[in-house]
């Protein structure tokens, strides 16, 4: 498999392409009929791309250690390395990182003694891959037109069956592997002439004289016709139409130690064959590089060639006509004109709808809001049916955009979101996610979910105030000291929590984004005075307390102790019994039951076996998570639903059972949000906050052991994520028992953002991705 196209996928691209090879070797070991799969998945050219591609490929390869250590995939496979990793390992930076991880990847599978299959990862390979491998097939994924195939360096050879397909790589499936392996067994065997006769010359030269073929080109044909045969032929053109003009020129090489007779144009030829006999095959690969080979009489998408070098040449599948062979030239010209080898540079991927040097969100985002503005106590599910004409109800993703365009103009107005590309197209996300929870599910009030909106608004508002207080507050870092930040956050959250508390207001502090600070307390004010009267007073006081353990947890992320807990520090080089109550008492004692019950479990278990790495490890993240998982916000703003009903929609004690869950859905979220930014583990998070990289791996790691350490911590995360998905399971179906559409939204919510956080993150989630997101929950 040449694996190309993953760059032009966007940014998920890469991701999608190593799921791909995992899909490809899986299906291959379960064929039974397949020894080897080679994937290239870094050709030598591609080791002059900068370090973001690099990052991007050290994380995919970080996940594929961790996987194929727990055994979740690719069991019985062997993978191997064709290639080198030391010009990598000189690269330095994110290349070197991706070379280290590599050398992990091989490790953990060399002990498969009777593999289903080797999988052989191509890195910075030479062109004699595919001899020295013994491959029968080679497939070519991300093709730029059919009928053309492309090698990128490597070398065929005759018993090689080579397959294009447009498809790319991240869109390339078991089906389409599966395909392409049976073309090739009901291909039959490629039989090679030594060169074209006499009669085929001379017509291919009359059509090439007839045809608008664009200039300049070069063509070099072998001949198997004799010298006295094809002599005559082309002096007898030469007479007619080849002797009357001055575009094309021919000369023709018959033996080594002879010079080439010339016909046609003898000066200005802007077009020149060169028609070269049995003895003289070695001038062919003097006249390389090419640019394209064409392949007359072979059934496209499958190409056979002769063993000779191609680089990086386009083959154009042809008809065996001279007709045929003259326009596969035409083809292959335009080809090399529209799509010139980039030898290794990516090729340019989709543009972004939303490209972030041009706009914040789309323009028809605008449009909605202007129209919205016009109709303001229009619901949108009313405005969407007016615009959509439709007899069967309003198109969902009409419904979808006319929400979160109310919901981003709203946000604007209020002073909470700005302009600002990376921050307005994660308030997309957000809205997006918003509408997702609530469309049309029903509560207490409202079986049939037709007022959905009445719960939408205020939780799509209380996600962006979150967020806002993440992108425009806490996140922000204006050229200040550490001390300086923490001071300026310190101000901030104080005159907010005012706000929560319901303090008389005063002036916001004098500290920089003071307007955002103003704006989000100011968001809070609103929804206190308009839900907390009405809702049931102990969801109105378990979404206070929420609000002033998120801020507070913003406050821990920039602390030292988040990474270097002196008590755990004191416990892993002493285990005593004095230090484990200090830690119970303090993460315990204000956990989650559950999580509560997990570390004086693992406390134990590190006392009983000093060298449990593994328990460590997990009683580190869920220390970590104690004080910072509320800073994530899910919770907060799912509780904030529950609030928008009136007191008697839910009871004290399903008030208190969607407390608990609720604060176990940080915790999982957490984790989530920290997945999916492993990056971070490579080069340091965007901002000064702690996570759990910076928690897990220590920072005087260098080369493999850093590597090492990150993997074990990919695994200890989606351990314990794994563990508190299903604990948040059992306490749904508790709160499923007490209160049926509280646990059906958060389910939802659940459901929703796992998914989210699995693709990409909020900042790339659309339209088309939450409607396919429904879809799927639907399903379930």
């Amino acid at each position: 498999m040449i694996a190309d196209g993953t760059g032009r996928g966007g940014e998920r691209g890469i991701s999608e392409g190593a799921r791909r090879t995992v899909e490809a070797a899986e299906r291959c070991a379960a064929r039974g009929d397949v020894a080897l799969l080679a994937v290239f998945i870094l050709s030598p050219e591609n080791l002059r791309r900068g370090r973001r591609f690099h990052t991007a490929l050290h994380a995919e390869f970080l996940r594929l250690v961790e996987a194929v250590e727990a055994r979740r995939v690719l069991e019985g496979v062997r993978i191997e390395l064709y290639g080198r990793l030391d010009r990598l390992k000189r690269k330095g930076g994110a290349a070197r990182r991706l070379a280290y991880v590599i050398e992990l990847l091989v490790e953990a599978t060399r002990g498969v003694a009777e593999p289903k299959v080797r999988l052989v990862l191509g890195i910075d390979y030479d062109g004699w891959a595919p001899l020295m491998l013994g491959l029968d097939v080679l497939i070519r994924t991300g093709m730029e037109a059919s009928g053309a195939l492309r090698l990128s360096g490597l070398r065929a050879h005759p018993g090689l069956a080579c397959v294009s397909t447009m498809k790319l790589w991240r869109n390339f499936d078991a089906r389409d592997l599966d395909e392409a392996i049976a073309r090739v067994e009901h291909d039959l065997p490629t039989a090679f002439s030594p060169g074209y006769s006499a009669d085929f010359i001379t017509s291919f030269l009359r059509e090439m004289l007839d045809t608008d073929v664009p200039s300049p080109l070069r063509v070099v044909v072998p001949v198997a016709a004799s010298g006295p045969a094809l002599a005559g032929a082309l002096e007898d053109l030469e007479v007619g139409p080849l002797g009357r003009q001055t575009r094309l020129a021919v000369s023709l090489a018959l033996e080594p130690s002879r010079p080439r007779r010339r016909f046609g144009a003898r000066r200005g030829a802007t077009q020149h064959v060169l028609l070269v006999g049995p003895a003289c095959r070695s001038r062919i690969d003097a006249e390389a590089p090419f640019t394209a080979i064409i392949a007359p009489s072979q059934p496209d998408p499958i190409v056979r060639f002769v063993d000779r070098p191609l680089g990086y040449a386009n083959a154009h599948v042809a008809a065996p006509t001279p007709t045929g062979v003259v326009e596969g030239l035409r083809r292959a010209v335009r080809f090399d004109a529209s799509h010139p080898p980039r030898f290794g540079a990516a090729r340019a991927a989709p543009a972004y709808p939303d490209d972030p040097a041009r706009r914040a969100w789309t323009a028809h985002i605008d449009a909605l809001q202007s129209l919205l503005r016009a109709r303001p106590h229009d619901s949108v599910e009313k405005a969407a049916l007016e615009l959509d004409g439709g007899v069967n109800g309003a198109d969902p993703g009409l419904i979808a955009d006319l929400f979160v365009a109310r919901e981003l103009d709203g946000a604007m107005a209020a002073g909470l979101l700005s302009r600002d590309a990376h921050w307005a197209r994660q308030a997309v996300g957000y809205a997006l996610t918003a509408f997702g929870i609530t469309f049309r599910q029903p509560s207490a009030s409202d079986v049939r979910g037709e007022q959905w909106e009445r719960v939408a608004r205020p939780l799509a508002r209380i996600m962006l105030v979150l967020a806002s207080s993440d992108e425009e507050m806490s996140d922000r870092v204006f050229s200040e000291r550490d001390e300086e930040q923490r001071a300026r956050l310190q101000g901030a959250m104080r005159y907010i929590l005012e706000a929560i508390r319901g303090a008389p207001e005063r002036p916001a502090p004098d500290v920089r984004g003071a307007a955002s600070v103003a704006a989000i307390a100011r968001a809070w004010r609103e929804f206190f005075t308009c839900y907390g009267a009405a809702a049931h007073p102990t969801v109105i006081a378990s979404v206070r307390e929420a609000a002033e353990a998120l801020y507070a947890a913003n406050l821990n992320e920039l602390s030292p102790e988040v990474v270097d807990e002196p008590l755990l520090r004191r416990f892993e080089r002493h285990r005593s019994r004095r230090t484990a109550a200090a830690i119970e008492l303090r993460y315990a004692a204000a956990a989650p039951a559950p999580v509560a019950r997990r570390i004086r479990g693992l406390l134990a278990a590190a006392e009983r076996d000093p060298a449990s790495g593994d328990e460590l490890r997990e009683l580190r993240l869920l220390c970590y998570l104690g004080p910072i998982a509320p800073g994530i916000g899910a919770g907060l703003a799912l509780r904030s639903m529950a609030a928008t009903e009136q007191a008697h929609a839910i009871t004290d004690e399903a008030a208190a059972a969607l407390a608990r869950v609720t604060q176990l859905i940080d915790y999982y979220f957490r984790i989530a949000n920290d997945l999916a930014f492993l990056d971070d583990a490579i080069s340091g998070d965007r901002d000064r906050k702690r996570n759990a990289w910076t928690v897990l791996v220590p920072g005087h790691l260098l080369g493999r052991l850093r590597e090492r350490a990150v993997v074990d911590a990919l695994g200890t995360c989606r351990r314990v994520a794994a563990w508190i998905h299903d604990e948040l399971q059992r306490e749904l179906v508790d709160l499923e028992g007490r209160s049926p559409h509280h646990a059906n939204w958060l389910r939802r919510a659940v459901a929703i953002g796992k998914e989210v956080y699995e693709a990409s993150h909020y900042e790339r989630l659309c339209r088309d991705a939450m409607l396919a997101i429904l879809g799927r929950i639907e399903q379930r």
